[in-house]
C-alpha cells in the first residue's frame, strides 16, 4: 500500500508545481501587460504634447501672417459704408 500513497503524493506534488508555474506565468503576463500599457500611455502623452505644441506654433504663425497680410476689418467696414 505505501506504493499507492507515494504515487498519489507524487501526483499531488506534480499538480501543485503545475499550478504554481501557471500562477507565476500569470503574474508575469499581468506585469508585462501593465508595463506595456504604461509605456503606451507615456508615449501617447508625449506625442500629444508635441502635437499640441506644433499646432500652437502653427496657429501663432498663421495669426502673425494673417495680421500683416489681411486688411483691418474696421477699415474695410468703413470703406464699404462710404461706397
Amino acid at each position: 500500500m505505501p506504493h499507492g500513497r507515494d504515487a498519489a503524493k507524487a501526483q499531488a506534488e506534480l499538480a501543485f508545481r503545475k499550478k504554481e508555474e501557471q500562477r507565476v506565468a500569470g503574474e508575469k503576463a499581468r506585469a508585462d501587460y501593465a508595463a506595456e500599457a504604461r509605456a503606451r500611455d507615456e508615449k501617447t502623452a508625449r506625442l500629444r504634447a508635441l502635437r499640441l505644441a506644433k499646432e500652437a506654433a502653427n496657429q501663432q504663425a498663421n495669426d502673425a501672417a494673417g495680421a500683416s497680410s489681411q486688411p483691418n476689418p474696421a477699415a474695410t467696414a468703413s470703406t464699404k459704408a462710404h461706397a
